[in-house]
């Protein structure tokens, strides 16, 4: 998988966290009551986020790093 997917797939699992975060923000409006629905949408994008940068930085910023210091010659520049 390129690194970028990555990246994507990051960016896209944050807007959908705002369009559900905006969802709960109406239902509030409407009056009803979101405590337990906000707390778990919290709870879940808090551990999503906590793991994705864990796992990311840990497994593919290292490969990506590796690459990187391969590609580059004695002289610091790229071939």
């Amino acid at each position: 998988m390129h690194h970028t997917t990555f990246h994507n797939s990051y960016l896209e699992n944050m807007i959908f966290f705002k369009q559900k975060f905006k969802v709960l923000l109406n239902r509030k409006k409407n009056g009803e009551e979101i405590s337990s629905a906000m707390e778990e949408y919290l709870i879940d994008m808090a551990d999503y986020v906590a793991h994705w940068w864990a796992e990311h930085i840990v497994k593919q910023d290292t490969i990506y790093a590796n690459f990187i210091r391969k590609c580059q010659n004695k002289n610091g520049t790229f071939e």
